[in-house]
C-alpha cells in the first residue's frame, strides 16, 4: 500500500514537469505574421539572388490574393553537412534595417 501511494504521489508531482506550454512563440517578424494569416490565400514567388559561402539568398514575395496586399522579405537558406539539415531564415524590411544599423555601429 505504501509503494502504491508513493508511486501515485510521484506520478502526480511529475505531471507538471512534462506539461507543454500552449502559448506559441511569438515572432515580431511581419513576414512571419503575414504568412501565417488565417483564412488567407497567399501566393509565394521566389526570386533567387545568389550564393555566398554556402548561404543561398533569395527574395520571397508574398501576395494575399483576397486582400491584394504584398510583402517581400529576404530569405536565407544554408545546409549543414554534418546533420544534413536545411536552415531557413527570413528577414523583413524592418529586420534588414536593424541589421544594417547594427553593422554600421561604430
Amino acid at each position: 500500500m505504501k509503494k502504491f501511494l508513493f508511486s501515485l504521489l510521484v506520478a502526480v508531482l511529475a505531471i507538471p514537469a512534462f506539461a507543454q506550454s500552449l502559448e506559441k512563440d511569438k515572432s515580431d517578424s511581419k513576414a512571419v505574421a503575414f504568412s501565417s494569416r488565417q483564412g488567407a490565400l497567399i501566393t509565394k514567388v521566389f526570386y533567387p539572388i545568389g550564393d555566398v559561402k554556402g548561404v543561398n539568398f533569395e527574395v520571397l514575395l508574398m501576395v494575399d490574393e483576397l486582400k491584394q496586399e504584398k510583402i517581400a522579405c529576404l530569405r536565407l537558406k544554408t545546409y549543414s553537412s554534418v546533420t544534413e539539415d536545411d536552415y531557413i531564415g527570413t528577414l523583413d524590411a524592418d529586420e534588414i534595417d536593424a541589421c544594417m544599423q547594427s553593422l554600421a555601429y561604430p
